[in-house]
């Protein structure tokens, strides 16, 4: 019986052996399965692209993936080894006291931005979310670089306030143009009001003028006529004359002169004391004598001709009485002492007295035209 029992004990020994044996085993393989997850998991923490950090409420982190030595150029048993506040910017490290206190309350913190150290000296812009879990004394912290997208935003918000300034200055310019403008439009308006009244006045003197005042085209066409040219031809408005080639008006042979002096009009640019015959509409001739001038254009073209002429048919026709009467005298002196008796016998006091009057009126024309340029 004792010995069924030993044997009995010995059965059981082995088999709580071969079981302890299994048990071992599988933990065993638990745990290499727990170190490859762990492996695993240290694998993906350090590959994440955001800097993760496991950390005590005593500012030490226990644990920090390899994004720190990519970002900040810190080993792992760097950031390890010193207390979280030293890796901040000093002008920081206040507000970074502020968030620990708010991670000691419980309160997770999302809104913290401030500027780590870089091993070489610089520093990132980095974004953190940290969670803590109070009651394990444990802070979790990500972190994302966020330098690149700051400046990218400091460089757009340069860009924009410098457009706004270029914008400003642009708007202050054109405001000045404007301004520029209005007084410019202003003026020209006065400009021409003034111009308009002069040229009221000049068409006002115009047609007042004893002279007839005539405005033609380069080819000689009419594209004005005062009023006392209106009357000289003899039509009722200047219309009837406008757009008309001025040598129509002449008569005979003084077309084809004012055609031929026409081009050296163009060349001089000014020629007086000009002798036309103009053929009036009821076909009457009457003496014309004037100046001619050429207008030119701000390239300095020819434009227009502009010529004024007065009527000295009745001048005319008093010379060639005076030429008459001069020639009746001259014969009169010259006539042998005969013809001067049969010539005294003819006339009477009267038509001496006439003769005597004539003599001192050509005296008068003669010292007239010597003076006349």
């Amino acid at each position: 019986m004792a010995m069924n029992d030993r044997k009995k004990t010995k059965a059981q020994l082995l088999e709580e052996i071969s079981a302890l044996q299994r048990h071992i085993a599988d933990q065993d393989g638990e745990l290499v399965k727990y170190r490859q997850t762990k492996a695993d998991q240290q694998r993906v923490f350090d590959d994440l692209p955001v800097l993760v950090a496991i950390g005590g409420f005593d500012g030490y982190c226990r644990n920090a993936n390899v994004a720190f030595e990519r970002t900040l150029g810190w080993s792992k048993q760097e950031v390890l080894s010193r207390q979280c506040p030293d890796f901040f910017h000093p002008d920081d490290r206040d507000a970074a006291d502020q968030m620990f206190e708010r991670l000691r309350s419980g309160e997770t913190v999302s809104d913290f931005v401030g500027r780590n150290i870089c091993k070489d000296g610089s520093y990132r812009w980095l974004a953190w979310v940290l969670i803590p879990v109070v009651e394990r004394d444990l802070i979790f912290a990500i972190g994302q670089d966020i330098t690149q997208r700051l400046q990218a935003e400091q460089a757009l918000q340069q860009a924009h306030d410098e457009l706004e300034r270029r914008v400003e200055e642009r708007t202050a310019e054109l405001n000045a143009a404007y301004q520029q403008l209005q007084w410019e439009v202003e003026e020209r308006r006065h400009a021409e009001a003034e111009a308009q009244q002069n040229a009221e006045r000049y068409r006002t003197l115009i047609d007042v003028s004893p002279d007839a005042v005539v405005l033609a085209d380069v080819q000689g066409r009419i594209v004005f006529a005062s009023q006392q040219a209106v009357r000289l031809y003899g039509v009722k408005t200047p219309e009837e004359l406008i757009g008309r080639d001025a040598s129509t008006l002449l008569a005979g042979e003084d077309r084809d002169r004012m055609e031929a002096n026409l081009p050296i009009l163009l060349q001089k640019g000014i020629r007086r004391g000009t002798e036309y015959r103009l053929q009036c509409k009821d076909g009457t001739q009457l003496a014309l004598e004037g100046a001619s001038a050429v207008v030119h254009d701000a390239e300095g073209q020819p434009k227009a001709i502009i010529a004024v002429f007065r009527d000295v048919t009745k001048r005319k026709q008093d010379q060639e009485e005076l030429e008459r009467q001069h020639g009746t005298l001259l014969h009169m002196l010259r006539a042998s002492d005969h013809e001067r008796q049969l010539i005294s016998y003819d006339i009477h006091d009267g038509l001496a007295q006439q003769l005597t009057a004539a003599i001192m009126q050509f005296q008068a024309y003669e010292a007239l035209k010597s003076s006349d340029p």
